[in-house]
């Protein structure tokens, strides 16, 4: 990056108006880099309830928008690390008003990346964690087997990893990590995550309160597949 660039950019910035001068700043910055640029957020959740945390967030929205539009330029993407929950970016108002949930991303546009982890994906993911911690598991068995409770969804992925390491190693059942990473594990983290109330879940009980026919064909759905399971064990 031109050193010009970035002596720009450090510039002291307008106190009048705080955030005029780093829009202009971005576009600048965006428009004249070699490059594009991804920012990268950390510790959101620790600056959710800070006003001007969450006006730089608006600022970042529209400057978005306009870059669909062709009228401004700014980062190609902006990552948020550090975020529990994306509701959790809420305004606090004034002592005795209603705090309400702020919406810096919501963005009406369709969003066609493929995210769901293939197999190969989850081994490739559980392999970095082999290296470190040598249980001496299937990997490709292992990471099929998440992908069958999973879908590859990401969410699901991680937490039934973090499950297996974390709330089943150790334990009466899995003694030890190797134990936490076998078939059996993976059943054990499935049951688990599926007991568990996690935001993900909540939302998709929350669809099912809104359309009943959904809920209708999840019921018969999920009752054939505990029929044909039971029948399986019979045998």
């Amino acid at each position: 990056m031109k050193q010009s660039l970035v002596d720009d950019w450090n510039q002291p910035i307008s106190e009048q108006f705080p955030l005029d001068d780093l829009g202009e700043r971005i576009t600048s910055l965006c428009s004249s880099a070699d490059k594009e640029i991804v920012l990268i957020i950390d510790e959101v959740d620790k600056s959710s309830d800070n006003q001007i945390f969450l006006s730089f967030l608006g600022l970042l929205r529209n400057k978005y928008l306009g870059q669909l539009k062709r009228t401004d330029c700014t980062f190609r993407s902006v990552i948020l690390a550090g975020v529990y929950d994306i509701k959790n970016l809420k305004i606090k108002l004034h002592h005795g008003e209603e705090s309400k949930y702020n919406s810096p991303w919501n963005i009406a546009v369709d969003f066609t990346v493929n995210m769901d982890f293939m197999p190969e994906d989850i081994a490739a993911m559980i392999q970095e964690y082999e290296k470190d911690q040598q249980t001496g598991m299937d990997i490709d068995k292992i990471s099929r087997q998440i992908y069958e409770y999973t879908s590859g969804y990401p969410y699901l992925v991680s937490r039934l990893c973090q499950i297996a390491d974390e709330k089943l190693s150790g334990t009466e059942d899995f003694p030890k990590k190797q134990d936490a990473w076998t078939r059996k594990g993976i059943v054990a983290a499935e049951l688990l995550l599926r007991k568990e109330s996690n935001t993900l879940f909540d939302d998709m009980v929350k669809k099912l309160a809104d359309y009943p026919k959904l809920k209708r064909c999840c019921r018969i759905f999920y009752s054939a597949e505990a029929s044909i399971h039971l029948k399986g064990i019979m045998i």
